[in-house]
Protein backbone atom coordinates (compact mmCIF):
# COMPACT_ATOMS: atom_id res chain seq x y z
CA UNK A 1 0.00 0.00 0.00
CA UNK A 2 2.79 2.45 0.90
CA UNK A 3 4.63 1.64 -2.33
CA UNK A 4 1.56 2.57 -4.36
CA UNK A 5 1.23 5.84 -2.44
CA UNK A 6 4.91 6.63 -3.04
CA UNK A 7 4.55 5.88 -6.76
CA UNK A 8 1.47 8.10 -6.94
CA UNK A 9 3.37 10.92 -5.23
CA UNK A 10 6.23 10.47 -7.70
CA UNK A 11 3.84 10.73 -10.66
CA UNK A 12 2.14 13.76 -9.14
CA UNK A 13 5.40 15.64 -8.63
CA UNK A 14 6.68 14.68 -12.08
CA UNK A 15 3.42 15.76 -13.68
CA UNK A 16 3.38 19.09 -11.87
CA UNK A 17 6.91 19.87 -13.05
CA UNK A 18 6.00 19.21 -16.68
CA UNK A 19 2.74 21.15 -16.35
CA UNK A 20 4.27 24.23 -14.74
CA UNK A 21 7.65 24.31 -16.53
CA UNK A 22 7.20 22.57 -19.91
CA UNK A 23 9.89 24.49 -21.79
CA UNK A 24 12.45 24.15 -18.99
CA UNK A 25 11.77 20.42 -18.72
CA UNK A 26 12.21 20.07 -22.49
CA UNK A 27 15.53 21.92 -22.33
CA UNK A 28 16.63 19.76 -19.41
CA UNK A 29 15.88 16.61 -21.38
CA UNK A 30 18.00 17.91 -24.25
CA UNK A 31 20.88 18.55 -21.83
CA UNK A 32 20.59 15.04 -20.42
CA UNK A 33 21.33 13.70 -23.90
CA UNK A 34 24.68 15.50 -23.76
CA UNK A 35 25.74 13.88 -20.47
CA UNK A 36 27.91 10.80 -20.24
CA UNK A 37 26.30 7.53 -19.21
CA UNK A 38 28.42 7.51 -16.04
CA UNK A 39 27.07 10.94 -15.04
CA UNK A 40 23.48 9.80 -15.55
CA UNK A 41 24.15 6.60 -13.61
CA UNK A 42 25.74 8.57 -10.76
CA UNK A 43 22.81 10.98 -10.55
CA UNK A 44 20.31 8.10 -10.58
CA UNK A 45 22.19 6.35 -7.80
CA UNK A 46 22.46 9.59 -5.85
CA UNK A 47 18.73 10.27 -6.02
CA UNK A 48 17.93 6.65 -5.16
CA UNK A 49 20.11 6.93 -2.05
CA UNK A 50 18.52 10.26 -1.11
CA UNK A 51 15.07 8.71 -1.44
CA UNK A 52 16.08 5.65 0.55
CA UNK A 53 17.50 7.76 3.37
CA UNK A 54 14.49 10.07 3.50
CA UNK A 55 12.00 7.19 3.52
CA UNK A 56 14.05 5.24 6.06
CA UNK A 57 14.44 8.25 8.31
CA UNK A 58 10.78 9.18 8.23
CA UNK A 59 9.43 5.66 8.45
CA UNK A 60 11.61 4.41 11.26
CA UNK A 61 12.45 7.79 12.79
CA UNK A 62 16.13 6.96 12.77
CA UNK A 63 18.12 9.65 14.47
CA UNK A 64 21.52 8.04 14.22
CA UNK A 65 24.49 10.21 13.41
CA UNK A 66 25.41 7.96 10.47
CA UNK A 67 22.19 8.72 8.63
CA UNK A 68 22.54 12.45 9.17
CA UNK A 69 26.11 12.39 7.85
CA UNK A 70 25.09 10.21 4.89
CA UNK A 71 22.22 12.56 4.06
CA UNK A 72 24.54 15.59 4.12
CA UNK A 73 27.03 13.77 1.90
CA UNK A 74 24.39 12.71 -0.61
CA UNK A 75 22.83 16.18 -0.75
CA UNK A 76 26.26 17.75 -1.30
CA UNK A 77 27.00 15.24 -4.09
CA UNK A 78 23.66 15.87 -5.79
CA UNK A 79 24.19 19.64 -5.55
CA UNK A 80 27.62 19.24 -7.16
CA UNK A 81 26.11 17.15 -9.95
CA UNK A 82 23.33 19.66 -10.58
CA UNK A 83 25.86 22.49 -10.84
CA UNK A 84 27.94 20.46 -13.31
CA UNK A 85 24.81 19.59 -15.30
CA UNK A 86 23.91 23.27 -15.58
CA UNK A 87 27.33 23.96 -17.11
CA UNK A 88 26.69 21.60 -20.04
CA UNK A 89 26.54 23.79 -23.16
CA UNK A 90 23.28 24.11 -25.07
CA UNK A 91 23.05 22.43 -28.48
Amino acid sequence: NELIIAFGLFLFIEGILYAIFPSKMKNMLKKIDMLKISQIRFSGLTFAIIGFIIVGTLKHKMKHRFFKIALIFVLAASFTFSVKAQNVPNS
